[in-house]
């Protein structure tokens, strides 16, 4: 599954857009989340344009885990 996950990234200035785009999930996967580390030391903020999803962590915090849990 990880291997069919596209990401794709592009920055203007001090905003970064991160697209994800995830294949059909499988109904017998136990996990339905993904995690991404984001290396660096500045704080930030996310903004999601799909209900199909939670996220766990905004950036807020030192702690740079996003952890994403699909619907």
């Amino acid at each position: 599954m990880r291997d069919r996950i596209k990401i794709k990234y592009e920055q203007t200035n001090k905003e970064g857009l991160v697209t994800i785009e995830i294949p059909e999930i499988p109904q017998t996967f136990r996990h339905r989340e993904i995690s991404l580390a984001v290396d660096t030391s500045s704080k930030f903020e996310i903004e999601s344009n799909s209900k199909d999803f939670k996220i766990s962590s905004d950036g807020k915090t030192k702690h740079k885990l996003i952890t994403i849990q699909l619907e």
